[in-house]
Formats: C-alpha cells, structure tokens, sequence
C-alpha cells in the first residue's frame, strides 16, 4: 500500500487528538524539517555571499530594486504557503518549502553584505545566530513545556505582519528608515508568531501537515533573525 505506518494505525487526524506515539512522530518531523531548511538556508547564503561580487549586489538592491524584490518575496510566499498544504503531493510541499528558503536568501543577502560594510566583519550575523537560536529555542520549549493553547496570538500576529508590510513598503516608496523602535516591535511581534507556531504544532495541525508548520516556524524564526542583525548593527553604530 501507499500510505504510511503512521497513516494505516492512526489515520491523519489532529495532533492533538493522536496517540501519543503520532503525536510526537509529527514534532518530531516538523522541528527536524525547520533545522534542515535552517541548514540549507545557511549552505546557499553562504554560498551567494562568497561566489556573488558585492558589486552585483548594489546593481540589484537599490531603491527600486529592492522594492521589486520585496514584492516578489510576498507573491513568493504566498505561492509557498500554497504549495504546502497537507493535500498537496510530497514534492510539490518541498518544492514550497525550497522556494520559501530561495526567497529568504534573497533578503539576507544584502544584509550581509550591508553587516560587514558598517561593521567590518560578519560578528553581528554570527552573535545574531546566536540569539536568535536562543530566544527561539526558549520560546519553543516554554510553549511546549505549558502546555499553553497560544491560539488567541493568531489575529494580533497576523495583523502585526499587515501592518508592518505596509510599513516597510511605504519606507521603500519614500525613502524613510523604519529605526531602531520598529526592529524591536519586529522581535516581539515574531516572538509571537514562534509561540503561536509551536502552539499550532500542538494542537491545531493535523499529523501529516509537518511540511507546512515547518514553513510556518522557519519563517518567523528567519524574520526574528533579520531584525535581531538589524538592532545589532545599530548598537555598533
């Protein structure tokens, strides 16, 4: 048969309402699923930043250019939250998930590029990791650890998420910097959207949904990063 162990005893059913043994196959899957998007993250950014001339960068991400990028990052993420619902066929979910981690190198690259031009060295993005892995780590064991139904967090996560598209837009548009108190809201926000993720891993998605609540987490976890580099390069400045 086609289908799984896990699908002929338990069935697809919520994760919450599966046997214990389903139930933590599914986190199990899911958080090995965001360290290796982590990790591949890691291997092509790495790979950009060394094979890519800076000067390239600076030819794309002007102005415009990264106006034009930001707007496919939304039509692409959309796109990626598509491909990986549950219904979809396996390679169709990776190919979800792999054009979400392409879309996120996108936006890395030239903070990087920008990390070492202000700072002198990659330091920042490397103590970022850091931080970054630590806070998120935290939240998700304490989500884990309560036990806690952080549902209620979805409305104010997703209209934070509005609110600061909007926001970065118009700053694009017009030319203004968004500033050191919009990085930190930023951190906040996506440190709710990890306890609300985790929460969802709990008790709202269904047993083979591993590929979307991975997406999910690896995006709040990579935009907690980008703005934890950004409030560091402050501080140096």
């Amino acid at each position: 048969m086609s289908y799984s162990y896990e699908a002929q005893t338990y069935g697809y059913g919520m994760a919450a309402e599966a046997p214990a043994l389903a139930r933590t196959a599914f986190i199990r899957r899911t958080y090995l699923h965001v360290a290796g998007a982590i990790a591949v993250f890691a291997l092509l950014l790495a790979a950009v930043y060394t094979l890519v001339p800076k000067e390239t960068m600076f030819d794309v991400f002007g102005r415009a250019g990264m106006l034009v990028i930001l707007l496919l990052f939304i039509g692409g993420s959309y796109l990626s939250q598509y491909l990986v619902q549950a219904d979809r066929p396996a390679p169709v979910q990776y190919m979800g998930l792999g054009l979400y981690i392409v879309l996120e190198v996108m936006i890395f690259w030239p903070l990087l590029v920008i990390a070492e031009i202000r700072t002198g060295s990659l330091q920042v993005v490397y103590q970022g990791a850091i931080l970054t892995g630590a806070l998120a780590g935290g939240l998700t064991v304490a989500a884990f650890v309560t036990k806690k139904d952080f549902s209620f967090l979805g409305p104010i996560v997703s209209i934070g998420c509005l609110v600061a598209l909007g926001l970065i837009i118009l700053a694009l548009i017009f030319g203004f910097n968004l500033g050191l108190f919009f990085s930190f809201a930023m951190v906040a926000l996506m440190s709710a959207a990890i306890l609300y993720s985790a929460s969802n891993v709990m008790y709202h998605y269904r047993t083979n949904q591993h590929v979307g609540a991975a997406l999910y987490i690896f995006a709040a976890v990579m935009t907690l990063f980008y703005y934890i580099i950004r409030i560091l390069m402050s501080s140096r400045d």
